[in-house]
């Protein structure tokens, strides 16, 4: 049996500069610019750019919209700057108000979907 590996998602920060980036790159690895294919997939809140090779396909997805209001950080330690002892530190934390934006961010993208 031949190993084939479907596609590769790769997940980008800006559209507008990865865009360009990969259009120059994947060509060097044998991809056909014409072969890409760009959609906005609403449901998801993402941008999908994908380059197609008969066995292959390599696409650059934009971060959904959530995480700018984390300026694209995922870790909770370094969104709020301080480290939680136990889940119990964390869930005080939320209880008390802190990441109240992020929350009112997640909860009005997820109730949309």
């Amino acid at each position: 049996m031949e190993p084939i590996i479907d596609h590769i998602q790769i997940t980008v920060k800006d559209m507008n500069i990865a865009t360009p980036f990969y259009d120059r790159f994947l060509p060097l690895l044998g991809f056909e610019i014409q072969n890409k294919v760009s959609a906005v997939i609403a449901e998801h809140d993402f941008h999908v750019v994908e380059y197609t090779y008969p066995r292959l396909a390599i696409a650059i997805t934009s971060l959904r919209e959530v995480f700018k209001g984390t300026d694209y950080t995922f870790k909770c330690s370094e969104i709020v700057g301080r480290k939680f002892e136990n889940i119990s530190d964390h869930a005080g934390y939320l209880r008390d108000g802190g990441c109240s934006e992020i929350i009112k961010v997640l909860a009005t993208t997820l109730s949309a979907e």
